[in-house]
């Protein structure tokens, strides 16, 4: 399977555009596509974290410390288990719990199919290491692409299948201790 990813990036607001190259993977992720991209700004670590799917029980990741031109190589997030091969959602937000930056992904959390929906908080360590501290199971059964936002009144939204061609979009609040 050939499948790596890479980013397209811009220095000058736009006027010209530079690919990476495709980011190493560790053995066992056998693959890395449909990836997202988060900002990491903890402490004295920043970073640009791109998220993938793969062939493991866990969603990959890899961080970028130079604006995205290179990339260390992809590991396994294992505290992020879920689908194989099915696209993730992932953000970074203005929230913070305890000062900490707080990220949210979405993915299936079934290990044998496109199913079983969750949304996760994490929050970021001064080490760059994001320690996702709550789940909050949004369905059962299919769960497939999904796409997460920040609402202008604090909320967050998550638009998402929820059957084969069917689309759900649902509203939630993180609460103080990272609760959905």
């Amino acid at each position: 399977i050939f499948e790596n990813a890479s980013v397209v990036y811009s220095d000058d607001n736009g006027a010209t555009w530079h690919r990476s190259s495709k980011i190493k993977i560790k053995a066992g992720l056998q693959k890395t596509s449909e990836a997202q991209l988060v900002k990491i700004d903890s402490g004295d670590y920043k970073a640009l974290r791109i998220y993938a799917r793969n062939l493991s029980n866990y969603i990959a990741y890899a961080d970028s410390f130079d604006g995205g031109e290179t990339w260390t190589q992809f590991r396994a997030d294992k505290q992020l288990e879920g689908t194989k091969n099915c696209m993730v959602s992932l953000m970074e937000t203005t929230r913070k719990i305890d000062g900490k930056q707080v990220i949210l992904c979405s993915a299936g959390g079934s290990l044998k199919a496109r199913a079983d929906g969750v949304l996760r908080v994490g929050l970021t360590e001064n080490d760059g290491t994001v320690n996702w501290i709550s789940k909050y199971h949004l369905t059962q059964g299919f769960y497939g692409y999904s796409c997460l936002t920040e609402l202008s009144d604090g909320n967050f939204a998550v638009f998402y299948e929820d059957e084969a061609a069917h689309l759900k979009y649902t509203v939630f609040t993180v609460a103080d201790d990272g609760t959905i």
